[in-house]
């Protein structure tokens, strides 16, 4: 009997010792992000700068506990715009550093918005540098059009005028001829 009571003692005694498994208290959930980005596949870029801008407020409610993983679920979106993926990745970065998300599994995500970020910094900068280039080219084109245009324009008129003159003489000429005795 005594044995009995020592063990079930010591169960107590070791139980109050272990530290107890606390719930998650980190506010990220991967599940929630990876549904809501599935819901919000039809959103525009414009939508989805209105719904960040909403969430990111100062007038946004602090007791809303998915804000957070919606404003990084709009900042993965295809139409989010640079600024708006380098928002997510800080916020998602800070997330990392608290310790009671480290054990989640987000990482992954944070990866997909690093590689979403490098794609923006690889290619569609170069691709902003080519349309500048572009887009300069084209104004020069366009000025160029312009200049030729009202070359053409002058051209016809002194052409008008000289057509205009040729049958003044020509008119002239004939009033000669029958004037003329042969």
């Amino acid at each position: 009997m005594t044995q009995k009571i020592i063990i079930i003692l010591s169960i107590l005694f070791f139980s109050a010792c272990h530290p107890q498994i606390k719930s998650n208290s980190c506010t990220i959930s991967t599940d929630i992000i990876l549904s809501c980005i599935a819901s919000s596949a039809h959103l525009s870029e414009k939508e989805i700068t209105t719904k960040l801008e909403l969430l990111t407020s100062p007038d946004a409610p602090e007791a809303d506990t998915t804000r957070l993983n919606k404003v990084i679920c709009l900042s993965l979106h295809n139409n989010a715009t640079k600024s708006q993926l380098q928002k997510g990745d800080e916020l998602l970065q800070e997330t990392l550093t608290q310790t009671e998300c480290k054990q989640q599994n987000i990482s992954g995500l944070l990866y997909i918005l690093q590689g979403k970020l490098d794609l923006y910094n690889k290619y569609l900068d170069k691709n902003w540098d080519f349309y500048l280039k572009k887009k300069k080219i084209n104004k020069e084109q366009e000025t160029d059009k312009l200049e030729l245009k009202n070359e053409v324009t002058s051209y016809q008129r002194r052409i008008k005028d000289l057509e205009q003159q040729v049958q003044k003489l020509k008119e002239l000429e004939l009033m000669l001829d029958k004037k003329s005795p042969q």
